[in-house]
């Protein structure tokens, strides 16, 4: 009798610590988690100090997990954890219904971007609205939702944040007139040592049809433009169609290999790329028609 009763002793003493054990919560999964019913996944992750945007995902999501983070909801079926290696907790087995969700970082730490989705539709918006504490959302007996949830500290230093400073690109342009008589075997050979005249051609640069500046050739043929940013730009000149064959230009970008442009009479404008920091020069050829 003795015996049998210390088996059961036991056997009682096994289940109770298996119920204990199953109660506590591992990190990235709430307590009480079922497999039945709605399902709601923060994705909790750090954004550089003071970031704004716009490509939260891009810059933040894969890079920056924000582990071990208390997360924790309120309505028809609460519940609380902190987030996973990843960044991440689930709060499995929910009822339909309202919910709040909060906690991550505190608020006066960090500014704070949400974006919640169904797992199956990542790219389509789910409903949520921001509240004191977080976000409230409304899950349906089948809804498993994610919610990508960024943090972006806030500079506590009181030191004003430092603006990267780009580099500005140069821009050479240098005008050439070829001779009437030009062969076209040789835009170097026969027209390189022939530079246009003093103010005689105008080079504008303009970007999204808008003109942002404009420089006139000197004596030497040259045109320059200082202070470019990075960009796509379209470089013109200032020469009528009428009085000519076409024109060539040679461009090269730090000196590397040159890109051409073969244009007819009909255009005057070519379309060049410069990079942050660039000395891009260009030879611009222009031949002349034979108004005899």
């Amino acid at each position: 009798m003795n015996r049998f009763a210390g088996s059961r002793g036991f056997i009682l003493a096994v289940v109770l610590f298996a119920v204990t054990l199953l109660g506590v919560a591992s990190p990235g999964q709430a307590r009480a988690a079922q497999t039945d019913g709605a399902r709601l996944t923060i994705h909790n992750r750090i954004c550089p100090s003071g970031f704004t945007g716009p490509d939260f995902y891009g810059t933040c999501h894969d890079t920056a997990p924000n582990p071990g983070l208390p997360f924790s909801i309120s309505g028809p079926e609460p519940g609380s954890g902190t987030t996973d290696a990843n960044g991440d907790i689930t709060f499995g087995g929910l009822i339909p219904g309202p919910y709040t969700v909060s906690g991550g970082v505190p608020g006066e730490f960090a500014e704070v971007t949400y974006f919640c989705a169904r797992r199956a539709t990542p790219s389509v918006a789910f409903p949520f609205s921001v509240v004191t504490t977080g976000i409230s959302v409304t899950l349906a007996d089948t809804d498993d939702v994610v919610c990508d949830w960024y943090n972006s500290p806030i500079d506590l230093s009181g030191l004003p944040t430092a603006t990267p400073v780009v580099e500005a690109a140069t821009l050479t342009v240098y005008a050439a007139i070829c001779p009437v008589d030009f062969s076209g075997e040789s835009y170097f050979d026969e027209c390189f040592d022939r530079p246009a005249e003093a103010a005689s051609v105008v080079f504008l640069l303009s970007a999204g049809g808008v003109a942002l500046t404009e420089q006139a050739v000197g004596d030497d043929g040259h045109a320059q433009f200082n202070g470019v940013q990075a960009g796509t730009y379209l470089l013109s000149d200032s020469v009528p169609g009428d009085f000519l064959d076409g024109r060539f230009v040679y461009c090269t970008f730090d000196g590397g290999s040159p890109v051409t442009y073969d244009l007819p009479y009909t255009e005057n404008a070519i379309e060049i790329t410069i990079g942050a920091g660039q000395a891009v020069a260009c030879d611009w050829y222009i031949e002349p028609a034979d108004q005899g």
